[in-house]
């Protein structure tokens, strides 16, 4: 019995040594392709984000990354929601055509912001810009939403949207950003 148990718990280490060797790997891919995505580092809202642009096709990102993770329905029905968390970017496509709907980015501990940081908008918001510095440029958003951890400032007629943490060191930073589709609602 003993012998049974040590050989099923040197199968079960084995597995998880495996599980973590590919996601490392995984991770470290989507991290070297990620500088591709970047393009003239400009962020244009209702437009793109570098290289990704609303109305690409979802599987010329996969083609590019390999294949995200899937997070289920998007913020209607007929969509769906695939991230590559080690990059920090988060997409939202039409499920039928995988034409891309929402595009969104983000820095901190999970993510590696080093890609997205050198991205802004032509009047310089980009991730890690104060709150004061996205109304001085933006003016008021339309809508702010907040959940208790974050609150998002909601630009919809411009086609962009800007999360902010209320807690840790990116307090009052833009830490994610998101490019919708002018006129998108939430």
């Amino acid at each position: 019995g003993k012998n049974v148990e040590a050989e099923e718990i040197e199968e079960l280490a084995g597995e998880y040594h495996r599980a973590n060797v590919m996601h490392f790997q995984r991770s470290a891919f989507q991290k070297s392709q990620a500088g591709k995505l970047l393009g003239d580092r400009l962020i244009v809202p209702g437009e793109r984000i570098g290289q990704l642009e609303l109305g690409d096709k979802l599987e010329e990102v996969v083609s590019l990354l390999g294949t995200g993770v899937s997070r289920g329905q998007g913020f209607q029905a007929g969509t769906t929601t695939p991230t590559w968390d080690p990059i920090g970017l988060w997409l939202i496509a039409d499920a039928s055509p995988g034409v891309l709907l929402w595009i969104s980015v983000e820095g901190g501990p999970s993510a590696s912001p080093n890609f997205w940081i050198e991205l802004s908008t032509r009047e310089g918001l980009h991730l890690g810009s104060t709150e004061e510095e996205v109304f001085a440029v933006m003016g008021n958003p339309a809508r702010t939403a907040s959940d208790g951890v974050a609150k998002s400032l909601h630009f919809d007629q411009r086609g962009i949207r800007f999360t902010l943490p209320l807690r840790g060191p990116m307090v009052g930073k833009v830490a994610a950003l998101r490019v919708v589709r002018p006129g998108t609602q939430p």
